[in-house]
């Protein structure tokens, strides 16, 4: 990049930066966009336009508005673009909507560019209730697959789900819903789905939850999607949660063997009184099964969840639970995972041998 007009030693007086009061006449034939592209200048010009003066803030964006897709692109020019961003009036701000309309292919392509992708980023979250979030949703459909599964786009799509609203998002979310499965099971994907979960209202909220529970046998296999059900099982919504820990039955032993499958079990034990019926009465039902889960490395946690989540809410199942469990007591304690279980029973038992001793 060509050189620029060095700002030093005015600039370098604190005083006068402290003062603010800059005018067009100190810097004649200054180059910004120079300064914005090198690592000194752009810190220079960063503090400049800290001090708000409007006259340097325009000069600013005027200079580097034709190569705005560079300067959000590099390293050093993004610290004035996401400068500028934050100093823009709306004017200045629907310009650089616009731009980017117009050039969209460039605009998306910055998306999976990590650099670029933040001051997009940033620039979405200036951009809430200006009534220019739709026109920025409208550009992210056009390659709304691609993104939602890059690891450095997605998180415009997100930020898109978290900070645009409903309407503006519209868009984004009948994407999720007519490849829910696909993004669903992706590695990324799957994040993104959940944070248009946390976003989405109304009916498409009501038919992507419907997705999820209809899909829940096989998203719970999935490496991806079981992060998905989890999710959907922590909003604790009755007839979606219901569904899923029906659709479930059969399967608690086997996932609860597995590291992801033993989280959705959990998730299911905490959703509510049914999922904590269900996955006791089949994980206690067998002797064989209970010994087994209590000594895996990963079935443990079902258990012990299993068994905190009794005691608090159904003394009941609780107690039924210890009395299966106390035959395999003595083996559980010379386990290194059955020790978290019997540890857990221990104040129990301890109790009911006492009150037999006292008899």
């Amino acid at each position: 990049m060509g050189g620029y007009k060095a700002i030093s030693p005015y600039f370098q007086d604190q005083s006068i930066w402290g003062h603010g009061s800059l005018v067009e006449s100190s810097l004649p034939g200054f180059d910004f966009f120079a300064m914005a592209m090198n690592r000194e200048g752009s810190e220079q010009l960063k503090r400049i336009l800290r001090q708000g003066n409007s006259w340097y803030t325009q000069e600013t964006f005027k200079a580097v508005f034709p190569h705005i897709f560079q300067l959000m692109n590099d390293s050093n020019g993004h610290v004035i673009f996401d400068s500028l961003v934050d100093k823009c009036e709306s004017c200045q701000l629907c310009a650089i909507v616009m731009k980017f309309q117009w050039e969209t292919d460039l605009f998306l392509d910055s998306t999976f560019n990590d650099i670029a992708s933040r001051s997009i980023q940033r620039l979405i979250k200036k951009l809430k209730k200006t009534g220019l979030e739709s026109i920025i949703t409208a550009m992210l459909s056009r390659r709304c697959l691609e993104l939602m599964t890059h690891k450095t786009a997605s998180h415009v799509i997100q930020h898109s789900f978290t900070y645009l609203g409903d309407e503006a998002n519209e868009v984004l979310y009948d994407h999720i819903l007519s490849y829910f499965l696909l993004l669903a099971t992706d590695r990324v994907g799957c994040i993104t789905v959940n944070a248009c979960i946390d976003s989405i209202t109304g009916p498409r909220r009501a038919a992507l939850l419907k997705l999820v529970a209809d899909n829940a046998s096989y998203l719970s296999n999935d490496p991806s999607g079981n992060y998905v059900l989890q999710r959907v099982l922590g909003l604790k919504v009755d007839p979606v949660t219901q569904q899923i820990c029906y659709s479930l039955r059969g399967q608690y032993v086997e996932l609860a063997q597995r590291k992801s499958g033993s989280h959705v079990v959990e998730k299911c034990l905490e959703s509510s009184e049914l999922g904590l019926s269900l996955v006791i009465k089949e994980i206690f039902n067998n002797d064989k099964t209970l010994r087994l889960l209590a000594r895996d490395q990963f079935g443990n946690y079902v258990i012990q969840t299993a068994l905190r989540i009794a005691k608090l809410h159904a003394r009941h199942l609780y107690e039924s639970m210890v009395e299966a469990l106390k035959p395999h007591y003595a083996n559980l304690m010379n386990k290194p995972m059955g020790r978290y279980v019997s540890n857990l029973i221990k104040a129990d038992l301890e109790v009911q041998q006492s009150a037999k001793s006292d008899q």
